[in-house]
């Protein structure tokens, strides 16, 4: 396993499946991921004589997946008990609430497909709390994180996961909801037990925590379609990979809700054109 620099962690990766010359599939990263052009950061073993990333034509990209995590800048750190102290500066007697379950998709054009050559180039889902009061707003944005590299022979592994500050992040789809008092001391505490599920890509991931909290506040929850992945030959382990949940199938129920003029239609928001942000997050107090 490489070493990773230190400004760089985890969050979910998009690999393309390729068929070389010989017919042989291979892992075809997008020719601006780190890895590809740092040799002592290398990704999954290729097959020799085909590790080729900038002329994707010559390839037939049928397949696509979700195994491993991309590298990229890490947001700053967000400890949650000292995120949630900040909302004791907002008046609570006649305070509002809300929550919303915020999505980043891969592929902005294709929001249902993994490959890496246009949008985001990562997808993740993740949450912001807005409490108001005589007004004063504290918005709180964060979402759920490996804390380190998996490794790439193990992707799917449980590793020790962080909370991170999504502040400025781009949603591509988002539902939010109005909560009692009493709901948002719920999930305060739902979203510290959260916190110390340990991170896995196909059963534990961004998109778990975000709608498990989400979900611990509602009547009806949000359900998502599973997802399976098809993992490339040269790796350990098995073939196929089904991931509970990801921000591909959310986006796709959310996208159904809000087309089928559900009753939560009007808090919903579907935006692929990158311009919607996530707000600033307030931050940490002691």
């Amino acid at each position: 396993m490489a070493i990773l620099p230190k400004n760089f962690i985890a969050i979910d990766a998009e690999i393309t499946i390729a068929g070389g010359a010989n017919g042989v599939p291979f892992s075809l990263f997008d020719p601006n991921h780190p890895f590809a052009h740092q040799n002592q950061y290398r990704p999954l073993p290729y097959y020799q004589y085909e590790n080729k990333f900038n002329d994707y034509s010559q390839f037939n990209r049928e397949r696509h997946l979700i195994i491993e995590e991309e590298l990229t800048i890490t947001p700053p750190p967000l400890d949650l008990k000292k995120a949630f102290n900040c909302f004791n500066q907002v008046q609570s007697a006649g305070a509002k609430y809300s929550i919303k379950l915020c999505l980043d998709v891969p592929n902005n054009k294709n929001p249902l497909a993994l490959p890496p050559e246009t949008g985001s180039q990562t997808g993740h889902t993740f949450i912001v709390i807005t409490k108001s009061n005589a007004g004063k707003t504290i918005t709180q944005v964060f979402g759920f994180y490996a804390k380190q590299h998996p490794g790439y022979l193990f992707p799917w592994r449980a590793m020790p996961s962080i909370i991170l500050n999504n502040q400025l992040r781009e949603i591509n789809a988002s539902l939010e909801m109005s909560l009692t008092q009493d709901q948002f001391d719920k999930l305060r505490q739902k979203a510290f037990d959260l916190a110390k599920n340990k991170y896995a890509a196909d059963s534990y991931n961004c998109t778990n925590f975000g709608m498990d909290l989400f979900n611990s506040v509602r009547i009806k929850p949000i359900v998502v379609e599973k997802f399976t992945v098809f993992l490339p030959v040269n790796h350990i382990g098995p073939n196929l990979l089904e991931l509970t949940k990801t921000p591909q199938m959310l986006f796709k129920k959310l996208k159904s809700m809000k087309d089928g003029k559900d009753a939560e239609s009007p808090n919903i928001i579907i935006d692929t054109t990158g311009k919607t942000k996530a707000p600033l997050s307030h931050g940490e107090c002691n």
